[in-house]
């Protein structure tokens, strides 16, 4: 399944803008701590080819969920990205034999991305307010015909800017510097 997101960095708290998107009808779904392990392996390089293999573990206020996703290479350019998206949910009791596999065929958990995540939706619109350790706060808006809302939250007074990198490219750039 291909998804389509915008990322947005956020000047000023979480809660403000948690609180703008219900005033224009979104709707609390959950909040979250998640913790991604994004994968290298030696034959192949992701970074090169836009790929992302991740683990990811979610607790959540309605319980705790496992995710193996792998991410295609983006399809178009600019902030608006659109990619491939396959993702398979793991039971607990699955997670260490399959991440097992994952170490037998020669991957390795390189990198971690922490977060906690707030999300709401209306309609076929999914919002997750980010706060991303040591990156600070964002918003992602993901699903079909999303412009129209990312013109109004580019009117706001939190709105920072749109951010066309994904979390992991951005915690690499961060610590180049």
């Amino acid at each position: 399944m291909y998804e389509t997101e915008a990322k947005i960095r956020v000047n000023g708290s979480r809660e403000a803008v948690v609180t703008w998107f219900t005033s224009i009808g979104f709707q609390y779904v959950d909040s979250c701590y998640e913790e991604d392990v994004y994968y290298t392996h030696p034959c192949r390089d992701f970074a090169e080819t836009d790929e992302a293999l991740r683990f990811r573990y979610r607790r959540c206020s309605s319980g705790d969920a496992y995710i193996l996703t792998y991410k295609g290479p983006r399809v178009n350019e600019g902030f608006i990205k659109t990619r491939l998206e396959l993702e398979t949910r793991l039971e607990e009791s699955q997670v260490k034999s399959v991440l097992r596999m994952l170490e037998m065929l020669g991957f390795t958990g390189k990198f971690v991305v922490r977060k906690n995540r707030v999300t709401l939706r209306n309609g076929g619109l999914t919002v997750s307010v980010d706060e991303v350790e040591d990156l600070g706060v964002f918003v992602e808006v993901e699903g079909k015909g999303i412009e129209p809302l990312l013109r109004e939250v580019a009117l706001t007074p939190w709105f920072g800017g749109f951010v066309g990198k994904t979390y992991l490219e951005l915690m690499l750039e961060k610590s180049k510097v």
